[in-house]
């Protein structure tokens, strides 16, 4: 995965940032796996099956644990209930969250 992939991603906005992505549940770890050329998306797993909001949650936490910023900066903002989904991520620009996404894939 390298910068370009990623801008693909990536829709900046004035207070954070817009990521799309393609959530795998039920996956044999969390992780995110890379982009997706394709569909211009982030495919992540999670362990968490799709059930009463537990892989969004799981989705909410790795994306936190891998940027190293606070859960309630990240929302599910579209597809809340679909594999395709986008988040927002507030107090971070584009810049700011491919150089830690890509400090994660390392």
């Amino acid at each position: 995965m390298d910068k370009e992939d990623l801008t693909d991603c990536i829709k900046e906005s004035k207070k954070g940032v817009y990521l799309d992505l393609r959530v795998s549940p039920g996956s044999l770890e969390d992780k995110i796996e890379g982009v997706n050329r394709w569909r211009d998306n982030l495919e992540v797993d999670v362990e968490e099956r799709a059930e009463e909001g537990k892989a969004n949650k799981a989705l909410v936490k790795l994306l936190a644990d891998s940027l190293k910023m606070s859960e309630n900066k990240i929302k599910i903002v579209k597809g809340k209930r679909s594999k395709q989904k986008r988040v927002f991520i507030s107090g971070i620009d584009e810049p700011g969250l491919i150089s830690r996404v890509l400090e994660e894939k390392r």
